[in-house]
């Protein structure tokens, strides 16, 4: 039995380009927000920023396993 995983393809090159592009811009503002915001003075903010979105992250992952089951692991209906 062939049990192969059906690959998913863009439907045009044109829609191929336009999300490397949008990927392209999204990492280079991930770089350029933190340099720019230092480098104005707002390392301050860049390091409480971090680290609310660690916290608030972290909880929503650790919750929606608990809701929905998710993560791979046992959930509470399972044992």
């Amino acid at each position: 039995m062939d049990n192969k995983a059906k690959k998913s393809n863009f439907s045009s090159q044109f829609g191929f380009v336009m999300a490397a592009a949008g990927s392209a811009v999204g990492v280079g503002n991930l770089w350029r927000f933190p340099y720019l915001a230092a480098k104005d003075g707002g390392g301050l903010f860049i390091v409480i920023y971090l680290a609310l979105v660690l916290t608030f992250g972290f909880t929503l992952l650790v919750s929606d396993r608990k809701w929905t089951g998710s993560g791979g692991g046992r959930t509470k209906s399972d044992r």
